[in-house]
């Protein structure tokens, strides 16, 4: 494996080599003129098994069109297919949306 690429938060891919470049060779005449280096050293990786796993799904699956000022009610469903308890949960939206988390009030039924 000679890369490791990822998302954070799905907004931002990143690729990072896994590899860096050898050391600078100084030995014979041509190689102190052009510079040379010597063979890619490769990072050595323990990988962990996940113990953390949350799985998200919406209940339903149609695109969502909103005009200017209209809300909407959407259920998503949430659960950890982890071994281990999940004790935080990050919600990222672009600023034009907002997003409220919680139950539904009886004086909130009114919609």
């Amino acid at each position: 494996m000679s890369a490791a690429k990822f998302d954070f938060l799905s907004l931002l891919s990143v690729t990072e080599p896994l590899t860096s470049r050898g050391k600078r060779l100084h030995a014979t005449q041509a190689q102190r003129i052009t510079p040379t280096y010597g063979p890619d050293v490769k990072l050595k990786v323990d990988i962990a098994p996940s113990r953390n796993k949350l799985v998200p799904s919406f209940v339903e699956d149609g695109q969502l069109v909103l005009k200017q000022g209209e809300t909407r009610e959407l259920k998503l469903w949430l659960w950890n297919a982890g071994t281990s308890p999940i004790e935080e949960i990050w919600i990222v939206t672009s600023g034009e949306q907002e997003l409220w988390v919680g139950e539904k009030k009886e004086e909130d039924s009114g919609m």
